[in-house]
């Protein structure tokens, strides 16, 4: 546990962090869409798009955290002469 907890972390920050990202641009291309559709502000509701940024994040944190304990198991049970080799 005391070699998986700071990978864990710092993956679960960067996926928090992507997850912010990634909802300012989908906020962007909302707002350029929004001015050369203007029908397109009566379909968005703030409700919709709490729930689609809420998503975000929680997806980019639960796809870090996962990918991050397959990887890091991956290579602690890795025999130490075949780490070398990738």
């Amino acid at each position: 546990g005391f070699i998986r907890k700071p990978f864990i972390i710092r993956n679960i920050v960067d996926g928090i962090v992507a997850a912010l990202l990634a909802n300012v641009i989908i906020m962007g291309l909302l707002y350029y869409l929004s001015i050369q559709y203007a029908d397109l502000r009566v379909v968005l509701q703030a409700y919709d798009l709490i729930y689609v940024f809420a998503s975000v994040i929680v997806l980019g944190v639960a796809i870090t955290y996962v990918s991050t304990i397959f990887a890091v198991n991956y290579y602690l049970r890795m025999k130490s002469n075949h780490l070398y080799y990738i």
